[in-house]
């Protein structure tokens, strides 16, 4: 700009000395001029004469004209200058100024802990220390379909008149950025004629921009800025103003995350970081030298200022990241500009720390980048913290192993891989034999010392890549992985990996100076070979288990097509049962027990069997057990209750003293603590004499809280109900808990 003035100045003198210089010579030399001319003419006419007189007086006028126009363009020239000049510094004030407010808003997160008060304060200050006009901030109701305000700093009046609708033909800046997701700037609102430019330029606003401030990926709120003067948001400065927004989204997610489960986890980080008053902040020039570094980060990675300025940030790498870490970071500053992500580095002392860090350019007039300006949050703590929550939320608390959730993670995600592989792998499910019993002899701080000491042999005999979990009591599961493409080869090897650990579970224990036995019962399944369905294959697992145990225990048992067909039928009886009790198929069949000795009938018992719409007469061993492994079993006993109590009803003239009708109660049904209020009622509401009721319930209830199933029995005894215990003898009775049940009838 200056060369360019000097050179219009310099032809503009010229111009104007020649055009004087001319002027003056020629008014001097006028009397000689005109004799000689006289003579000329007087000897060419008169004509002549007054025709040369005509064009001297013509060039006079041409050279003076000249001189004023050039003398005009340098005034106007220097007045351009002197305008754009202060242009200029106008506009290098204000971004000093939004550096300053930056300064300001990057601790927004540390001392304010409510959304609207750092709103209402970004106004203020966008608009005090920034110079802008007015600022305001809102966020999108889905009721009224506009942006809605929040905080504003400036010309109220506008705000109240103004109306930021999604519609097309209300749409301002502010309702085009949300709807866009993305900055928008008009430089010049009398190009764009709506409602709320016309409001803005009667308020003397005649350009503003409009900035997403974002909670992660959603879109919070909208920041709109007003300036008096057109052209005012260039790329500089948009950059500047999309960094305060950074930080107020920043402050959000403090906000959010001490509002949510996490409050009191983010108090101990907050707790432990107590003397941190500032978040740690570098600059660096564009060859990632650091020019400038402030207390906190010194305070950060242990080193001085001296130490500090000069070097690369990367003096402080871990080496934890790799290549392609640090080649999506400068490719997200190239492309976007910014980059937000963690950090682990290392301090002077050697120690790691991990920083939740945002980088950002800084580029000038011609989009070039600056400087770059790193802001850095230590969340060390915070980390450690959520290692743990991780650690307890996904492994067991006894053996450290993974629990069932992390075992379906796994499944699942070795699922995906092997769709693409083509590999098998397999799943063991592991049930330890006669575990019951050695908690019950010894106490359940021995069989802990046990399941510590299966959780041990299972990792030593498994691959690191393998995944070993408890997921309840005594049963664990192991998830072998690559296991090769040929199905026979990945079975065979299955099977040898699953005799060795069969080998080492089965070998005698030593706990608190004790000798135990106890052999395991192992379920295998390959995978993917029936299913995809991580659920399912644990169940195939699970089912070949319980063949593995009734075939002997200490065995293992392969899934297969045979028993898929079973789990098929299974799962199809699982959805159609409720639909059946809906529907009223269910039917309740009697028959009579009779005396040995004189043939009497001594009383009746109850079966439920299902009249299957499709598959005809469904005996109870097709349903009852998928009914109580669901939980079904409940309404469906409470209708059987209920149809057996009208029964004794009807029956009770012609029913001797003696005889009952006897029904079977599930063990998962007689402990809700609902059922004997539940039993009352549908007693009361039947009237039937109590003593005509019988109940069977099955060896298995023996195991759960003995003194509460007595409690139970006693309550009902006491109004007449009688007992007994069904299937006895078929799972491992203890003789100690059979004295103790006040029952005396067995079957």
């Amino acid at each position: 700009m200056s060369f360019k003035f000097f050179i219009q100045f310099l032809l503009t003198l010229i111009f104007a000395l020649a055009g004087s210089f001319y002027y003056a010579g020629a008014s001097s030399d006028a009397p000689s001029e005109e004799k000689s001319l006289i003579i000329q003419l007087l000897n060419r006419g008169i004509e002549q004469l007054d025709e040369l007189i005509t064009q001297r007086i013509y060039i006079d006028y041409a050279f003076l004209t000249l001189a004023g126009l050039t003398l005009f363009m340098l005034l106007f020239h220097l007045v351009s200058y002197m305008k754009e000049k202060r242009k200029r510094a106008k506009h290098q004030q204000k971004i000093e100024q939004l550096y300053t407010l930056i300064s300001r808003t990057s601790h927004l997160s540390q001392d304010i802990h409510d959304a609207k008060y750092i709103y209402q304060k970004a106004c203020r200050e966008i608009v005090q220390i920034a110079g802008f006009s007015f600022a305001w901030i809102g966020e999108y109701s889905s009721n009224s379909r506009s942006i809605e305000p929040l905080a504003s700093f400036g010309n109220a009046s506008f705000l109240d008149e103004s109306f930021h609708s999604t519609a097309p033909q209300h749409m301002s800046s502010s309702a085009k950025a949300y709807l866009q997701s993305k900055t928008v700037v008009n430089n010049d609102l009398s190009k764009e004629k709506n409602k709320n430019n016309t409001l803005a330029l009667k308020s003397g606003l005649k350009s503003d921009s409009a900035f997403l401030i974002k909670l992660g990926t959603e879109v919070k709120a909208v920041l709109t800025v007003y300036s008096a003067s057109t052209g005012c948001f260039d790329h500089q400065m948009i950059i500047l103003l999309q960094k305060i927004c950074d930080d107020i989204s920043h402050a959000l997610e403090s906000i959010q995350a001490e509002t949510t489960e996490e409050r009191y986890l983010n108090e101990l980080r907050i707790a432990a970081a107590a003397f941190e008053t500032q978040e740690a902040m570098i600059i660096t020039d564009t060859e990632h030298k650091i020019i400038k570094v402030n207390k906190a980060y010194c305070v950060l990675t242990g080193y001085s200022e001296n130490e500090i300025l000069g070097k690369n940030p990367n003096f402080v790498k871990s080496g934890r990241h790799d290549k392609a870490f640090y080649k999506k970071l400068w490719k997200s500053l190239e492309e976007e500009g910014s980059w937000k992500g963690e950090l682990i580095n290392r301090r002077k002392n050697g120690e790691l720390f991990t920083v939740l860090a945002s980088i950002s350019s800084i580029k000038d007039f011609g989009g070039d980048i600056t400087h770059y300006m790193q802001q850095s949050l230590d969340i060390s703590d915070q980390k450690k913290t959520q290692e743990q929550i991780t650690k307890q939320a996904f492994h067991d608390t006894l053996t450290g192993l993974a629990n069932r959730t992390l075992l379906l993670d796994r499944l699942n995600y070795s699922l995906s891989l092997k769709k693409r592989s083509g590999a098998f792998g397999s799943l063991f499910f592991i049930d330890m034999d006669n575990f019951k019993n050695i908690n019950d002899s010894y106490g359940h701080d021995v069989g802990d010392l046990l399941l510590i000491e299966v959780s041990q042999r299972l990792l030593s005999s498994v691959r690191e890549e393998d995944t070993i979990c408890r997921i309840g009591g005594d049963e664990f599961v192991v998830l072998i992985e690559d296991l090769g493409t040929n199905k026979d080869e990945a079975a065979l090897k299955a099977g040898k990996i699953a005799d060795n650990i069969l080998l080492k579970l089965a070998m005698t224990y030593r706990c608190r100076g004790i000798e135990l036995f106890s052999s395991p019962s192992i379920g295998i399944t390959l995978f993917p070979d029936l299913s995809h369905d991580p659920e399912e294959i644990l169940k195939q697992a699970d089912i070949s288990m319980y063949v593995a145990k009734k075939s002997g225990k200490n065995s293992l048992y392969f899934y297969n097509e045979e028993l898929d067909l079973k789990l098929k039928k299974q799962k199809d009886i699982e959805r159609n049962l409720r639909e059946a009790l809906l529907h009223d198929e269910f039917e309740l069949f009697f028959q009579p027990k009779v005396s040995i000795g004189d043939e009497r009938i001594t009383g009746i018992v109850s079966l439920i069997y299902w009249n299957h719409p499709t598959k005809g007469l469904l005996d109870p061993d097709d349903f009852l057990e998928i009914a109580v492994n669901n939980n079904f079993i409940i309404p469906l006993e409470e209708w059987a209750i209920r149809s057996v109590c009208e029964q004794i009803k009807a029956y009770e003239k012609v029913m001797k003293k003696d005889q009952t009708i006897a029904i079977s109660i599930s063990s998962v049904h007689f402990k809700q603590r609902t059922f004997i209020r539940s039993l009352k009622e549908t007693i009361d509401e039947t009237g039937i004499d109590p003593s005509r009721l019988k109940i069977e319930l099955s060896e298995s209830i023996m195991f759960q809280n003995t003194q509460e199933v007595i409690l139970k029995i006693n309550e009902l005894k006491g109004l007449g109900i009688k007992f007994s215990l069904n299937n006895f003898g078929t799972g491992s009775s203890s003789l100690y808990h059979l004295k103790e049940l006040p029952i005396k009838e067995f079957k």
